[in-house]
């Protein structure tokens, strides 16, 4: 059986939760995590996960409830991450039928530009 733990406080739980799963991303997170989701939509994924209440009627979370929020967590951060790159024009996306879920994969302007930055470093590591 795994451990179970007491959260105090769901708004600081989800605040932790959600500045960590966003370091396994970036060290120097950018954007605006609000705008990759907001501690709310966090509230609910932790409270559909906990085991309970405590005698204090606090939220109960085990072990394996903890690990499917923070892959909640990041599986969400990452799918919006994606949809704002397509909105920006670097990456083209569309349903899949098949596999039932949007798919997403580079433009030509940025598939030529990787190109170009892997031809010129090539060009610069055979002038050393």
């Amino acid at each position: 059986m795994s451990e179970v733990y007491s959260i105090m406080n769901v708004e600081l739980f989800a605040q932790s939760m959600r500045k960590n799963v966003a370091l396994g991303f970036s060290k120097d997170q950018q954007d605006n995590l609000d705008d990759l989701i907001t501690l709310g939509q966090i509230a609910t994924m932790i409270k559909s996960h906990s085991v309970g209440f405590d005698e204090d009627n606090k939220y109960l979370i085990d072990e394996d409830g903890y690990n499917n929020v923070f892959e909640e967590i990041r599986e969400w951060i990452y799918q919006v991450a994606l949809c704002k790159l397509a909105a920006r024009g670097s990456l083209e996306c569309s349903w899949d039928s098949d596999l039932n879920k949007m798919v997403f994969w580079p433009t030509e302007e940025v598939m030529q530009k990787l190109a170009e930055h892997e031809s010129n470093k090539h060009k610069s590591d055979s002038d050393n």
